[in-house]
């Protein structure tokens, strides 16, 4: 099956890359947690399989979002925010 990356994600971050998410809190006190983009985290056996994967490094320079964390960190970043 064919991967097409949601056309919004895509205006908003730049990202091209399955299992993507981004959390916008624009009003948030800290400002590390005003924009956060979550990504699946790479190894050089996803690599191999499934082809290059964005680092944290490489995220952040494509989107401009600062915060750049993995996909497991998520549920927590979440209920700090709530």
């Amino acid at each position: 099956m064919r991967f097409i990356q949601n056309s919004d994600m895509y205006f908003l971050t730049g990202v091209d890359q399955e299992e993507t998410r981004l959390v916008l809190c624009p009003s948030h006190t800290d400002p590390t947690k005003r924009e956060m983009l979550f990504i699946r985290e790479t190894s050089p056996l996803i690599t191999i399989w499934e082809g290059h994967k964005l680092s944290k490094e490489e995220a952040s320079t494509v989107s401009g979002v600062a915060t750049v964390n993995l996909n497991n960190q998520f549920e927590d970043h979440i209920r700090s925010l709530a």
